[in-house]
């Protein structure tokens, strides 16, 4: 027991971190009722952010004899009623506050001594979080956990205890288990912090015993600052997660870039009904070998002008994300493979564009339909570019989008196995000019181009000067099948 001892004193010294707020003594309370010897753990889950809402590790007003860092601490417990008081950003006026926390996720963890090999050992735990963009509230603030026996772990929000696992180990500020407080959880209002321009936060870096799922954003996070990923990376693979029905946003004009690691890469998810927002001019720039990750119904919405630029050796991987304009994804010269998990559409709509660059090589898997929707959206493929199909892979293009291409190349991945072909169908003013197409099964397909409403346009799609190779079907007029359509300009094709 007096090593326990000893090892409590250090840490209270090197370890608890001592704030207050400016009416309350806590915000986050854990008592021990029992006369187990115990040791608590809190550290953050994914995104922290200081008072201000400020992705950041700093306190808001932090004292300058204390820790000035929000990411909880550890203490140990070893008599009846020995408590651990944290709080929120503030100033130590009380003194008795041991530990800071911020507007975000924490994980309390319970440990209990064991006596046989004298250490502590993981017993339970409860996650805590006050990531609502509302927060404090008057008079719903604190939470407080009271430790009995391995099998009575309470809580309360007011006054009313309950077990921790009626709660699901999981107490939310915004929506308090058994108490009158409940609201819907407000996103909104988390932006960066100029002292801190690289994602993600690890904080560990600045003594916290441990930070779990650090890349996650679970709110609406605003980069209002240009901002990058690390230099040297936390994990060989380091994902950053845009979390179910949170967003990243790049805000306008400004542009967070994947640089390239000292090791390793990162991969920017976005999850099911998650959302990456480019505002007007942002951009976000993925060096090799990074990736973005569109998981199924995920969403990336672009403003005007926005962009994301794939550089040479980044990877775009859509496993069914909707990609909305009209901001415009670049591919840089190299060889990109768009790569999916599982077999999709790459669907592109609402003016938003997809362009290859001099020299690109962009190659699309097997089964893979590179789908354009509505008025505007297109494919630009620039001269000396190339876009490679997988088996039964193409292109459609519905609802007014086009293909516009100059000297360039789409072909099949394997020269033994062939690709679909490019659909165009509704009005639309395509251009494919001077380029090769090879291997298709069916070269162009044009349905349904009339234009009903006598436009002034000169053409709905032209095709000239063009080499179509190895079709296998449909090869009418030079590998262009046309069926109920009108002003087309089909001229000089071999």
């Amino acid at each position: 027991m007096n090593k326990i001892i000893t090892v409590y004193v250090i840490l209270l010294t090197f370890v608890s971190i001592g704030y207050t707020q400016e009416s309350t003594t806590y915000e986050l309370k854990i008592q021990n009722f029992s006369t187990d010897s115990l040791k608590i753990d809190v550290y953050p889950i994914g995104t922290i952010f200081n008072g201000d809402k400020l992705y950041s590790l700093k306190c808001k007003n932090p004292r300058e004899l204390y820790y000035k860092f929000i990411f909880g601490g550890s203490k140990y417990l070893n008599n009846n009623y020995n408590t651990f008081d944290l709080n929120h950003d503030a100033n130590n006026y009380y003194g008795t506050c041991e530990s800071s926390i911020s507007y975000g996720k924490y994980r309390i963890r319970f440990s209990i001594y064991n006596t046989v090999n004298e250490e502590f050992d993981s017993l339970d735990y409860c996650d805590v979080d006050y990531s609502d963009s509302d927060y404090p509230y008057q008079n719903h603030n604190d939470i407080i956990l009271k430790y009995f026996n391995a099998d009575s772990i309470t809580f309360s929000f007011l006054s009313t205890f309950y077990n921790i696992i009626e709660a699901g180990r999981y107490l939310k500020i915004w929506d308090q288990f058994g108490g009158s407080f409940n609201k819907t959880l407000n996103k909104n209002g988390f932006i960066s912090d100029s002292s801190y321009l690289y994602i993600p936060i690890n904080a560990v870096d600045s003594m916290a015993q441990a930070h779990l799922n650090f890349g996650d954003i679970f709110i609406n996070f605003s980069l209002s600052d240009d901002m990058s990923t690390r230099n040297i990376l936390i994990d060989t693979v380091t994902n950053i997660t845009v979390k179910k029905r949170a967003a990243l946003i790049i805000n306008s004009g400004k542009t967070f870039e994947m640089i390239t690691p000292s090791f390793g890469y990162n991969n920017l998810i976005v999850e099911d009904k998650a959302t990456l927002v480019l505002n007007s001019n942002g951009k976000t720039i993925v060096n090799s070998p990074n990736k973005i990750t569109l998981k199924n119904k995920s969403n990336l919405t672009m403003h005007n002008n926005a962009e994301i630029r794939i550089k040479n050796g980044g990877v775009l991987c859509n496993e069914g994300g909707i990609i909305r304009g009209p901001g415009k994804i670049t591919f840089d010269s190299g060889v990109h493979v768009l790569c999916s998990d599982i077999v999709n559409d790459f669907a592109v709509r609402d003016s938003a564009k997809i362009v290859l660059e001099d020299s690109a090589v962009v190659i699309l898997p097997d089964n893979y339909t590179l789908h354009l929707r509505g008025n505007t959206t297109s494919l630009v493929m620039k001269p000396g570019s190339k876009m490679m199909f997988g088996e039964n892979s193409g292109i459609v293009c519905d609802s007014g989008a086009k293909v516009i291409a100059n000297n360039a190349i789409f072909t099949s991945a394997d020269s033994t196995k062939k690709w679909n072909g490019i659909s165009l169908k509704h009005r639309s003013q395509d251009t494919i000019k001077n380029c090769v197409i090879k291997n298709a099964d069916f070269g162009i397909n044009i349905m349904n181009k009339n234009d009903d409403e006598e436009t002034e346009i000169p053409y709905s799609t032209e095709i000239s000067g063009c080499s179509f190779i190895n079709q296998t079907s449909h090869v009418l007029n030079n590998g262009i099948y046309a069926a109920g359509s009108s002003k087309l300009l089909i001229s000089n094709n071999v």
